[in-house]
């Protein structure tokens, strides 16, 4: 099979912890790398779900069919993917969440400076803050809740920037077929309705008769969607 060719963004990441610089590099396409077997991987954080294993001593092999020769490449594409953020000065930087290796997170900028994930995120697109997000994700999946006053948006760690809670949760999760959110449960955030500013808000707690339901009923929203959006449930997967 002849190798298609694509450009990859090379921020040397191992090295850039300690202060070096970016550089641009060639990856072979998805569907070229060889066949292995995934006895011990390791996940990453720049997609929810994707993960690489060494191969051969020196053949990075990626779930999604990429593949590269060099862990500084490898590590680049596993923690910071190949999207970048396009800031409000024009500069482009890509989000790096490399907490499972040391806890840590930037934003990089294409001349090699950086800030950490959620002040420089911030500041990239005009927001007063932004804060990194797990929750309902799975699979060292993430999002960024980033607002000013009432204006809310939630940047992916492939930086998509939605305005539905909804749609970042199922970002920050694996698809399974045709895009699909993976199999879960909508279940109880919080112990009694009582809890909430406003139960009008929340499909599980709104109550016809009175002002809040006795009982938290998360099982009213069936989809991922809906559940991430009411503040009374959170998504679980199965």
């Amino acid at each position: 099979m002849p190798e298609r060719m694509r450009i990859v963004r090379y921020l040397n990441l191992l090295s850039l912890l300690s202060g070096i610089g970016l550089g641009v590099v060639f990856a072979a396409a998805p569907g070229c790398a060889p066949e292995c077997a995934e006895d011990d991987y390791t996940e990453c954080t720049s997609q929810p779900g994707l993960r690489y294993t060494l191969c051969g001593g020196s053949n990075y092999e990626f779930n999604d069919g990429a593949h590269f020769d060099n862990l500084g490449f490898a590590s680049d594409y596993c923690y910071c993917g190949i999207n970048q953020l396009e800031c409000k000065d024009g500069r482009l930087a890509s989000l790096c969440n490399v907490g499972p290796l040391d806890g840590s997170s930037a934003l990089v900028y294409d001349d090699g400076s950086r800030r950490t994930l959620e002040k420089g995120t911030a500041a990239c697109l005009g927001f007063d803050t932004c804060t990194l997000e797990t929750s309902s994700c799975s699979f060292n999946g993430w999002y960024l809740y980033c607002s000013t006053g009432s204006t809310v948006r939630y940047v992916s760690s492939t930086t998509e920037i939605f305005r539905e809670l909804g749609d970042a949760v199922i970002a920050c999760n694996p698809p399974v077929v045709d895009g699909e959110a993976g199999p879960g449960r909508c279940a109880d955030a919080i112990a009694t309705c009582v809890e909430l500013p406003d139960c009008d808000a929340s499909a599980a707690c709104k109550d016809d008769t009175f002002f809040c339901s006795s009982v938290v009923a998360c099982d009213k929203n069936d989809d991922m969607a809906s559940c991430a959006a009411d503040p009374a449930c959170k998504w679980e997967l199965n």
